[in-house]
């Protein structure tokens, strides 16, 4: 996909500020990003076509630029009561009726500022968010240089809002139409200052970026970690963090087989003696007990890994919601809603670890038994 990007300023009336000026072709943009399914319901459309005069913004710039409207209406006051919100609270609130707030800091602070608003504090989430009315079709005034280093200016009209899970790109990235933003900054051809690719596996990145390079070495070919490396690092370190969670575990699975088996030794000591006085060998006790640990083992491992397999199959569906620590998570790219997925090759792996370290761990209980001697061994109680 090709696009057109400049920096420049966008204006409203209440608000300005810095962004990223993406000019695109917007049936082509679906094939690479999901901007289109990522709008805010009730806020609008995609954009129209290349050529519409119409601007597509996210949800954090909408809030900057103070088209993230809240007003207490009577269609809200009846949406409320369907949502079962007590009386006491919309008669507090009808003193807000009809008000228009352009932050949802100034409408949050003022329901908090009514008096006695400890039952309302329930309801403060849901009322503004059944409030909210964003400024569809506001003009936005969009300043940035044409091809000479000229200012030109265009006025665009806003057809809708998106919202992703990436903080800092929302903040930045606004849509128009590549056509229609080649008017402005003169020429009338559509320029294209990058090019996107999606690829259908994530680890060909670095060898399409060579091949890519090596046809046009003027240009600048990246991955998206070179891109995004603070997510790129986070990443990497989230697979040393697996590898540090997966020796824990592995380190109380070594100690909780070595204190079992110690105890199956010492609970059998007499039996141990018996079978060594009428003529079992050391060697065959040596591999009584290991085999005992690693049947044990891997009854436990592969009773684990199919309960495991169960409750990501049905986290892969739900997700698992991280809301404590949403807006950490977006302001790095990550979504808040986490939807796991293991293959079988992890499980292979972890099982063959486990019945390694369980493996490990039986050589002391094992070395105990032949430790023993018969008459001894024969003689307690």
């Amino acid at each position: 996909v090709k696009r057109t990007k400049l920096t420049g300023m966008a204006t409203t009336s209440w608000g300005n500020t810095g962004v990223v000026i993406y000019g695109i072709d917007p049936e082509q943009e679906q094939q690479v990003t999901h901007i289109h399914r990522e709008m805010v319901p009730g806020a609008g459309t995609y954009l129209e076509g290349p050529s519409s005069g119409e601007i597509l913004i996210s949800d954090k710039t909408a809030e900057i630029l103070k088209l993230k409207h809240y007003m207490i209406t009577e269609k809200v006051t009846a949406q409320l009561q369907e949502q079962r919100v007590p009386g006491e609270v919309l008669e507090k609130i009808a003193s807000l009726k009809d008000k228009r707030f352009r932050s949802p800091k100034e409408f949050r602070e003022a329901l908090e500022n009514i008096p006695d608003t400890k039952e309302l504090k329930k309801y403060v989430s849901l009322i503004m968010k059944e409030s909210l009315d964003y400024r569809i079709r506001n003009k936005i005034q969009l300043t940035f240089s044409d091809e000479h280093g000229t200012p030109v200016q265009g006025i665009f009209r806003v057809c809708g809002i998106y919202k992703t899970t990436n903080t800092g790109f929302d903040q930045a990235a606004v849509f128009v139409g590549a056509s229609a933003l080649a008017d402005l900054y003169g020429g009338k051809k559509v320029l294209t200052h990058e090019m996107a690719v999606l690829l259908d596996d994530i680890q060909d990145a670095v060898e399409v970026r060579d091949k890519l390079a090596a046809l046009s070495p003027g240009n600048s070919v990246r991955t998206w970690r070179e891109l995004a490396p603070d997510v790129a690092m986070v990443e990497d370190y989230m697979v040393l963090y697996y590898l540090i969670f997966i020796g824990i575990i592995l380190l109380a699975l070594a100690f909780g087989i070595i204190n079992t088996m110690l105890m199956a030794v010492m609970e059998r000591t007499r039996e141990l003696g018996m079978l060594m006085a009428i003529g079992m060998n050391r060697k065959r006790v040596f591999r009584m007990i290991m085999l005992e640990t690693i049947f044990l083992t891997t009854v436990g491992a592969v009773a684990g890994m199919a309960a495991g397999w169960l409750i990501i199959h049905i986290l892969g569906r739900t997700g698992i919601h991280f809301s404590g620590w949403g807006e950490g998570y977006e302001a790095i790219g990550y979504a808040a809603r986490v939807y796991p997925e293991v293959g079988p090759d992890f499980f292979l792996l972890t099982t063959f670890m486990v019945i390694v370290t369980a493996t490990v761990s039986s050589l002391w209980p094992a070395r105990k038994a032949l430790s023993l001697k018969p008459v001894e061994a024969l003689r307690t109680e």
